[in-house]
């Protein structure tokens, strides 16, 4: 599984503009991460997701952060 999920976050981050990834778990625990992600930041980015989550329950929350830096 893990080679699975390295070969996807490598996909991810081959698309233009994409600088970091970073995959967790529902409780926040990091799985995976490349690129400029900080997998300290996992526990942050899963509470975003449950909480885009309440706003539509029918779909998989994406998080998408941009910056200027």
């Amino acid at each position: 599984m893990e080679k699975s999920l390295d070969s996807h976050l490598d996909d991810i981050m081959s698309e233009h503009g994409v600088i970091g990834v970073l995959c967790s778990d529902q409780q926040g625990l990091a799985l995976s991460a490349k690129g400029t992600a900080n997998p300290i930041h996992a526990g942050l980015i899963s509470s975003l997701a449950e909480d885009a989550k309440k706003l539509d329950p029918n779909t998989t929350p994406v998080i998408c952060l941009e910056s200027d830096a």
